[in-house]
Parts: C-alpha cells; sequence; structure tokens
C-alpha cells in the first residue's frame, strides 16, 4: 500500500514541461497541484477528504521543537494568531494537533500519507 502510495507522489512530482508537449515551452493555466500549508490544516483532512475524495492528503510532520520554534519565531500580524507568542500556548496546541492527526487516522485509516 504505500509503494503505491509512493508512486501516486511520484506521478505527481513530474515538472510542468514534462508534461507539455514535445517544443512547447507554454504554461498552463490550470495548476497541477496545491499546496496549502496553513498552520490549522490538520484540522480540515475531513473536508478534504469529502471534497477531494482522490487527492493526496500529504502530512508532513517536523520535530516538534522545530514547529513550535518556528511558529514562535514568525511575527503574524495580531488577531489570529496570538497564541504564537506563547510557549505553553504552542506546546498545548502541539499536543492538541497530534491528538487531531491521530484521530484521523482512526477514523479515515490509510487516507493521510505521513511524511
Amino acid at each position: 500500500d504505500m509503494r503505491k502510495r509512493w508512486e501516486i507522489i511520484d506521478a505527481n512530482t513530474k515538472s510542468e514541461e514534462e508534461d507539455l508537449p514535445q517544443g512547447n515551452t507554454g504554461r498552463s493555466q490550470d495548476p497541477t497541484r496545491f499546496v496549502d500549508k496553513m498552520l490549522s490544516n490538520y484540522n480540515n483532512v475531513g473536508f478534504i477528504h469529502l471534497l477531494f475524495p482522490n487527492a493526496l492528503i500529504l502530512h508532513v510532520a517536523r520535530e516538534p521543537m522545530d514547529s513550535i520554534f518556528s511558529a514562535f519565531k514568525h511575527d503574524f500580524p495580531p488577531g489570529g494568531f496570538d497564541y504564537t507568542s506563547d510557549f505553553s500556548s504552542l506546546a498545548c496546541l502541539y499536543h492538541n494537533y497530534r491528538d487531531v492527526m491521530e484521530h484521523w487516522d482512526r477514523v479515515l485509516p490509510g487516507r493521510v500519507t505521513h511524511v
């Protein structure tokens, strides 16, 4: 099953030029991939699964302190991500994030590819 997932990833990582007919170097107007790195996307796995049942949902996990420090040092505008200026809030958020990802693995087994 994991081999199949990697084949899907490999098939979807060709450059746009490789997908074009010989001699054509123009850019397609329609994107072939979409990447969204928003901090709270882990909450939307179920929604993404319903909207895009054939989409590859890739979860790129980092070392906890790398993730926490990256959010802490980023200067987000006031309002939406105020919790990123407090390490204890970030640690709590990180634990909740891991719990939610474990939930998705239980209710949608094999749907999320973890790397």
